[in-house]
């Protein structure tokens, strides 16, 4: 998550979107004051900065209650956990708990984006990132089968995990209201148009653009000649439905098709 009050915008970070990249070349024009959230594997020349600030519980433990399908002892536990330890930005923050511990007046005027993708291709990026970290912990193979039901399974339950869900690629619940579904950033980059996009916000900020290209992150874990559609095949072809129907809402709502 990237909070620029030099520029007076709000970057809300989404998973295998490029965004621990955009944190990287954003950090290179950081203004003292501007928060950087740390990642949680520590990348080269960047610099997490004023992440740790004392928030208001009470808004959020107020949000946290009507949450009724959610069990009780999750309702506020993250947020008094947050707020003993000062921890009122981190990494994958979603938004509707960004803006509950923000001042209304900078929330209300700073521009709000995020990044979505297309969800075929983000499922099989995160899996092979999963793999790479699984096989290396537990010295034995990770199936795109087992990781999928692990996904579903974590979705069931999202409040067990910090940014909602943190483990999968679904991003939805991280840039809406999760009470009624409405969409909380002001614009919604896409993936597939990321360089031209970002460029013409960069041009409005006057943020010089011309070496975001040399930054990669995370690359690394996808072979290159691996695509979603030559991956979902044969075996494989039932999971373009199953990711249809658990993605829908970003679906329906950015028409991605496979």
């Amino acid at each position: 998550m990237v909070l620029s009050h030099q520029y007076q915008f709000i970057f809300i970070k989404t998973a295998k979107v490029a965004g621990t990249s955009i944190e990287m070349f954003l950090n290179q024009q950081r203004g003292s004051n501007d928060v950087f959230t740390p990642h949680w594997q520590n990348e080269k020349n960047y610099i997490a900065q004023n992440y740790q600030a004392w928030f208001n519980p009470c808004k959020e433990s107020i949000y946290r209650h009507g949450l009724k399908n959610v069990p009780l002892r999750y309702r506020y536990k993250a947020t008094y956990s947050d707020f003993i330890e000062r921890k009122c930005y981190f990494e994958n923050i979603p938004a509707w708990q960004l803006k509950l511990r923000l001042p209304s007046a900078v929330w209300n005027s700073y521009f709000k984006f995020t990044i979505e993708r297309n969800p075929w291709d983000k499922c099989i990026s995160r899996y092979y990132q999963s793999k790479a970290i699984y096989e290396e912990k537990y010295r034995k193979e990770l199936s795109f089968e087992n990781w999928f039901l692990y996904v579903v399974n974590k979705l069931n339950r999202p409040w067990e995990t910090q940014a909602w869900g943190s483990e999968a690629p679904y991003n939805w619940p991280r840039y809406t209201d999760i009470k009624n579904n409405a969409i909380l950033v002001d614009q919604i980059i896409r993936y597939e148009n990321l360089y031209e996009e970002l460029e013409s916000l960069c041009k409005q900020w006057q943020i010089p653009f011309n070496h975001f290209n040399q930054i990669r992150a995370k690359h690394h874990f996808k072979p290159k000649e691996v695509t979603y559609r030559n991956f979902f095949k044969q075996d494989k072809e039932p999971y373009i439905e199953k990711i249809a129907n658990l993605f829908r809402y970003e679906i329906a709502h950015l028409n991605y098709t496979f």
